[in-house]
């Protein structure tokens, strides 16, 4: 059974948005990006977070490499091989900048994984294990589009601190041009798959969709708490 009349007037990202709006607010407004956007944010913290978040990416880019092995289509296998290409040579070079930071290369890939860096991380793996092509891209398009969201709402919003902030490279490179280009393509690829969805196939992504988001928004908690273990 094909989507209704009324839910093929939406986009499938916008069935996605409608399902999770709650936490999708809360994910792409968090008190970690608020301190990020006017360069208050602890130096100790934002370093925690770029070792995690270069341990997420590591296994973020095996998952486009999976989303590549599921794909049915030449087409299909290209666009994830291109989003394993951006990811190395695009967001793992910002990492690449750790010395800036006081951070030893060594020190990013042996840093111990947070417990919110597993959950996230696995439950990704595991729906590409489980799930088709599109499942997996599901998985993967809350980081991809939300961190895009982010950045272009801070380099257009005026109370965003560039001059002096230790963080605006940051803000240059999910707010830059090829971020937002690249995420354009992104929601354009996984709205392509929204035309004939079925509703049972529909709300299994919606799920998936919510579980990823909520999984950000404890990204940036772990971030806010910084190198402190949960008791």
């Amino acid at each position: 059974m094909s989507v209704s009349n009324i839910e093929q007037e939406k986009t499938l990202l916008e069935e996605l948005k409608d399902a999770c709006k709650d936490v999708w607010h809360e994910y792409t407004h968090p008190e970690f990006i608020d301190q990020l956007q006017d360069g208050t944010l602890d130096i100790e913290k934002f370093r925690y977070y770029l070792k995690q978040d270069y341990l997420y990416l590591l296994h973020y880019v095996r998952c486009f490499a999976l989303m590549a092995f599921k794909g049915e289509s030449l087409e299909e296998i290209q666009f994830a091989l291109e989003g394993t290409l951006w990811i190395t040579e695009g967001e793992l070079e910002l990492h690449s900048q750790y010395k800036e930071w006081g951070i030893e290369k060594h020190e990013l890939e042996s840093s111990e994984e947070s417990i919110e860096c597993i959950a996230y991380t696995r439950y990704m793996k595991d729906v590409g294990a489980s799930g088709d092509y599109l499942d997996l891209m599901i998985a993967i398009a809350s980081c991809y589009i939300g961190y895009g969201e982010i950045g272009q709402r801070l380099l257009a919003d005026e109370k965003t601190v560039l001059e002096g902030n230790p963080y605006k490279e940051w803000i240059h490179m999910y707010g830059g041009e090829g971020y937002q280009s690249s995420t354009v393509e992104f929601v354009e690829k996984l709205n392509s798959y929204g035309n004939g969805i079925s509703h049972k196939k529909l709300e299994k992504l919606k799920i998936i969709f919510r579980e990823v988001t909520r999984l950000e928004v404890a990204f940036w908690d772990m971030g806010m708490r910084g190198d402190k273990k949960i008791k």
